[in-house]
């Protein structure tokens, strides 16, 4: 649901313009509309290559100014979003209709928030992605791993965002990490104004992240949230194998997610580690 209104006065809908007339019944009302780089001019084409050859606009078509072809648009496909949701987590719906096209600059510029939605679903997908090297835990079974995490929230209140949120710490602004992420080419698009820790376990959580299996890890009745590293190639083990069963028998490490530990949508992490 959006909440928006499809009238038929011209521009009363950002989505698809307006409703508009269609006396012959031979189209039907767009879904979205979105403005062309370029207008094209009916009057100088014929066919189907242009929708407003029809001098006045008398239809009220959303994609006409008189004779000129402002704007493109996409039709109802419900069907895409039956199979979209059959698919479960698998799917990813974006409108085809992008919300501008005038600027790159902008983080909605194009098809970019589209590919962004499966960039951040793959992000998720490889969390727990099989690592190449080993890393040396110290002597309370941690690694040196800094995993920081890129996000948007309002203005000033970055530090409370992440000490109140579960398994985060605030970065300073000025810590080198942060200064070199900011160089990150996304990062004036993004418009990342905030930098959270992502904590790795310890103690009773640590163990508990290394060898529940189950999706959601808890010790004294109480959520792990965070991360750790698991390395099924030790001797003996970091971890429960099982964690690691899917991963090449090379490369049975991860660094497991767990509870609220997991980016929060639409942010970017940064993991930085020292191996072996």
């Amino acid at each position: 649901m959006t909440n928006d209104t499809l009238g038929t006065a011209p521009d009363s809908s950002k989505i698809n313009g307006n409703e508009y007339q269609i006396p012959d019944n031979d189209d039907l009302q767009y879904a979205c509309i979105f403005d062309l780089q370029a207008a094209k001019d009916c009057s100088m084409m014929s066919g189907t290559a242009c929708d407003c050859q029809d001098a006045g606009n008398p239809d009220q078509n959303p994609l006409c100014n008189d004779q000129q072809q402002v704007s493109a648009k996409a039709y109802p496909g419900t069907r895409h979003l039956q199979v979209l949701r059959a698919v479960g987590t698998q799917g990813i719906v974006g409108s085809i209709c992008p919300a501008q096209s005038t600027d790159p600059g902008l983080i909605n510029f194009g098809y970019r928030p589209a590919v962004k939605a499966i960039v951040d679903r793959l992000k998720q997908a490889l969390g727990g992605q099989c690592l190449p090297r080993s890393l040396t835990p110290d002597l309370d079974g941690q690694v040196q791993c800094l995993i920081l995490e890129a996000r948007v929230v309002p203005d000033g209140q970055c530090q409370a965002v992440c000490e109140g949120e579960n398994g985060r710490g605030f970065v300073d602004p000025n810590d080198p990490a942060v200064v070199a992420a900011k160089q990150d080419p996304l990062a004036d698009a993004a418009g990342w104004n905030c930098f959270c820790e992502i904590l790795q376990a310890e103690g009773d959580e640590l163990l508990a992240c290394q060898t529940d299996v189950s999706d959601a890890p808890v010790v004294n009745n109480q959520g792990v949230h965070g991360w750790c590293y698991i390395d099924a190639t030790r001797s003996p083990p970091i971890g429960d194998s099982d964690l690691v069963a899917n991963c090449p028998p090379t490369e049975q490490r991860i660094i497991r997610f767990v509870g609220d530990g997991q980016g929060v949508p639409g942010a970017t992490l940064f993991i930085t580690c020292s191996g072996e």
